[in-house]
């Protein structure tokens, strides 16, 4: 479908702008905070339903990968509005191959990171593909004992450095 010169620059002007992002990284941040919940609670019931609970689980960390994602494409669309020009958005300025690398996204927006920041970050960009497809594009990430064994496990605050990494990542713009 063709569009019209005056879509293009609506486009360009919604994409270019940093709060598009932003407002998608808060969206995200908010549909995984509920998703982990409900998995927590499901965890602790006695009559668990495997299906919601590993679909809350990988749904909600899917979601949260989403949030540092969009949180960091905001910093880098707010620093380069050539991302997005001709009504497309260029994805090889975001660094990587997909554009949906987390740690190469927060590289690229200078965001430096504690361990356990680069921890959660890393297991993210795992959730990124694990939340939405059923296998992996190649089979070496499931033989990965490193990033399975980061993928599987889960610390206590773990939830908080995510809202403090996004609202960190955020307060960049």
């Amino acid at each position: 479908m063709a569009i019209t010169s005056a879509q293009v620059d609506d486009f360009n002007t919604y994409a270019r702008n940093p709060e598009t992002w932003v407002l998608a990284a808060r969206r995200s941040l908010a549909v995984a905070k509920v998703l982990m919940g409900r998995a927590d609670q499901l965890r602790l019931s006695a009559d668990q339903n495997f299906f919601e609970s590993s679909g809350c689980y990988y749904a909600g960390y899917f979601h949260a990968g989403v949030a540092v994602e969009n949180a960091a494409k905001a910093v880098l669309i707010s620093r380069d509005p050539t991302i997005v020009s001709k009504g497309a958005v260029d994805i090889k300025k975001f660094g990587g191959r997909t554009g949906h690398e987390l740690f190469d996204l927060t590289q690229s927006a200078a965001i430096a990171l504690s361990d356990a920041e680069r921890r959660l970050v890393e297991k993210l960009e795992e959730f990124v593909w694990m939340g939405r497809y059923t296998v992996p594009r190649k089979a070496d990430v499931l033989y990965d004992d490193k990033k399975m064994s980061n993928a599987r496990l889960s610390s206590v605050d773990e939830r908080d450095i995510l809202h403090s990494l996004v609202d960190r990542i955020i307060s960049r713009i």
